[in-house]
Formats: C-alpha cells, sequence, structure tokens
C-alpha cells in the first residue's frame, strides 16, 4: 500500500488531453541540482572549493481553443574559491571566481490531440542574462588585486519556436519530445525528453496498474556500446600529419536475482592511440576502463513503477594516472513497454565522488539533483 501511494504521488507528476485541455488546466515541470567540490593539490598546496546551484521551473495555463501560454524560469550559479601560500612568508594568496546566469522564456502553444498521443507546436520570447567576474589576491597585498581582474556581462533575447510531442503513460504522466528552434522553418537537428506534470485526466490512458512479467526472478537486462574512430590532423607550423585512432567498447548486464530486483555489473574500455605518417613512428597512447556494479529494485511489478539504484563506480586512466570513485544513489520511475522493454527515468540522485590526478591532486565532493526525468534509458529483457 505504501509502494503504491508513492507510486500515485509520482504519477501526480504529469496531465492529459480531454479534459486537461479544457481552459484553466495547468502544466508543470522543473528541475533542481547542486553540487559540491573540494580539492587539494599535494605539490603547490592549493586548496579550492567549487559549488554549483541550477534551478529550473515550466508552468502554464490552457486558455480556449486547445491554446496554452506559458513561463519557463531558470538560473544557476557557479562559484570557485582557491587559497594557495606564497613564499617565502607562506601567507596565502586568494582566487575568487563567480558565473551568474538567468533566464525568462514567455511562450505559447497550440495543442493537437491523437488518441494517446498530442502534438504541439509554439514560439516565444528567450532572454537571458549572463554575469561573471574573477579577481584574484597576491600576497602581501591585503585586498583583491586589481593586476588579474575580468567582470564580464552579457545580455541577449532571441525569438523561439518549438515542436514536440506527448505520450500519456498513465492519466496524469506523459513524456515529451521536443525541439526547439530559434529560427523558422523548426531545425530537427536536437530533441530533448522529459516529464511534464497535468492537472487534468487523459481520457485514453493506458492501464498502468496491469501486472508485468520483465522483473520476474531470473529474467536478464542487457545493454551495451561500440565504437571506432579514425581522423587525421595537422599542426599549425608542423609538416607531419597525426592520425589519432580510438576504440571503445561497453557492456551492461544484470541478472533479477530476486522478482523486482535486479543486481548487474556495468563495464567500458576505451583505447586511444597517435601516430605521425612523415616520422613513421608511435606518438603516445591511453587507455581508459571504468567498472560500476549496482543494485536496483523495482517498488511494484505494475507497468508503471517507482524504483530505487545503488552503484560504485571505479574509473581509470592510465596515460594521467587518473583514478575516479563514486558511489550515487537514485530514485526513478519505470514504464514497462510491451514484454521486453524497460523505460526509465531519474526522478533524484545524491551521490559523493573521489578524485586522483598523478598522486598529486585529489579532490572529494558531493552531487544531489532533482527533477521531473530529462535523461531516459531503454532497456531489453531476455529470459
Amino acid at each position: 500500500m505504501k509502494a503504491q501511494f508513492l507510486t500515485a504521488c509520482l504519477a501526480t507528476l504529469t496531465s492529459t488531453l480531454f479534459a486537461q485541455i479544457q481552459p484553466g488546466e495547468r502544466l508543470y515541470g522543473g528541475s533542481i541540482s547542486s553540487r559540491f567540490i573540494q580539492s587539494s593539490s599535494v605539490s603547490s598546496k592549493n586548496l579550492a572549493d567549487q559549488n554549483d546551484v541550477s534551478v529550473g521551473l515550466t508552468t502554464g495555463k490552457f486558455r480556449k481553443n486547445n491554446w496554452f501560454v506559458g513561463l519557463n524560469l531558470n538560473a544557476g550559479l557557479n562559484a570557485i574559491d582557491s587559497e594557495w601560500p606564497q613564499m617565502p612568508q607562506n601567507e596565502p594568496s586568494r582566487y575568487r571566481y563567480r558565473y551568474y546566469s538567468a533566464g525568462l522564456n514567455p511562450f505559447f502553444r497550440k495543442y493537437w490531440e491523437l488518441d494517446k498521443i498530442q502534438l504541439f507546436a509554439g514560439a516565444g520570447i528567450n532572454a537571458a542574462l549572463i554575469k561573471s567576474f574573477r579577481k584574484e589576491k597576491i600576497f602581501p597585498a591585503k585586498e583583491y588585486s586589481l593586476v588579474d581582474y575580468s567582470d564580464f556581462y552579457q545580455f541577449n533575447i532571441a525569438p523561439t519556436f518549438e515542436l514536440g510531442l506527448n505520450y500519456f503513460l498513465t492519466k496524469h504522466l506523459a513524456v515529451q519530445l521536443s525541439t526547439t528552434s530559434n529560427r523558422f522553418p523548426v531545425s530537427l537537428g536536437s530533441v530533448s525528453a522529459g516529464l511534464v506534470y497535468w492537472t487534468g485526466e487523459h481520457q485514453s490512458n493506458p492501464d498502468a496498474t496491469a501486472t508485468a512479467t520483465q522483473t520476474q526472478k531470473g529474467s536478464w537486462l542487457i545493454g551495451g556500446t561500440f565504437s571506432v574512430m579514425n581522423s587525421r590532423s595537422a599542426m599549425p607550423g608542423d609538416e607531419n600529419t597525426y592520425t589519432p585512432n580510438t576504440f571503445s567498447a561497453g557492456l551492461s548486464i544484470g541478472n533479477f536475482v530476486r522478482d523486482r530486483t535486479v543486481l548487474g555489473l556495468e563495464a567500458s574500455y576505451s583505447y586511444s592511440e597517435s601516430r605521425s605518417r612523415e616520422l613513421n613512428r608511435f606518438i603516445g597512447s591511453y587507455y581508459q576502463i571504468a567498472l560500476t556494479p549496482y543494485v536496483q529494485t523495482y517498488w511494484l511489478t505494475n507497468r508503471l513503477t517507482p524504483f530505487h539504484r545503488i552503484s560504485a563506480s571505479w574509473q581509470k586512466t592510465q596515460s594521467v594516472q587518473y583514478t575516479n570513485i563514486s558511489l550515487d544513489g537514485q530514485i526513478g520511475l519505470a514504464y514497462m513497454l510491451g514484454d521486453r522493454f524497460i523505460l526509465e527515468t531519474t526522478l533524484a540522485n545524491l551521490g559523493l565522488n573521489y578524485q586522483k590526478i598523478a598522486g598529486t591532486t585529489e579532490s572529494l565532493g558531493g552531487n544531489a539533483s532533482a527533477s521531473l526525468g530529462n535523461q531516459f534509458a531503454l532497456r531489453y529483457v531476455f529470459r
């Protein structure tokens, strides 16, 4: 009952067609993220703190005849503070950097209904403000020195045009695919995906409470990637031609050790080398390997179910002696497509990260984020 209640709460993250198209119905979406990194260098004794915060909100209201008027708001902050000793007095010198951004995008859309799918087209005006400054105080100065100082300000305004569709998973939950451009006709070069929240009900929703078979004990989840790249480059002032070659492959496999719980491993390997044709000799190479064991539990046997995932990741790069270790916890939402596929998106993430470079620089950081699912994964199930 508790899991079903949580499912209902998460499913209330969207809305739908006939009723939601009525004047007065609303749409909501948004995201928030925060990251903190603290690093230190053994050789230079440099200490640095970095903070990143971003927030976004989309809201709007339906008017007459399937017309929608909405507003996108976003803001972000990137802050870096570092300190290092200045010889011979060993007094601290300091560096400060700030980056602020804010955006405002009023827009309107026209919706058309096609059973479980909505099509929409719209336009708006996007206004963005960016400001950053950089200051450095070098000992023995008591204040931040103007010797190394920069102040940047930018404001731009441009029209926006968009095309998209909503596919409804439940009465209140829909996957939205859209493309946005500042020119008309709209270019389809990139497509973004996310979940949206509606306050009405969809008349032709699928049955999200039906029992699915993907998460039964003994089932397997598989996935993978593979790529090979060969290129040719020439440096300015250098008569030699270089041919970098890169190979990468990844594999993901998991087994449902019991109903609704999968134990899995993701592994990847990449190798890159560069040669000079004119000199007929090897220039350099590096390889990178990564391993991520994880355990993931789906809360219900329904087609629509929340899930949580705990994973640990280890990554090693040979050329620069780079090591990265992370621990992450996630809560998300999954939808069972047919009998063989699972569509997943992460709603909240909390993680810790440790990095070490060449035995001299170390950093420890944390991150937290929440959003209405702006990234999706499609998994294949076999038995």
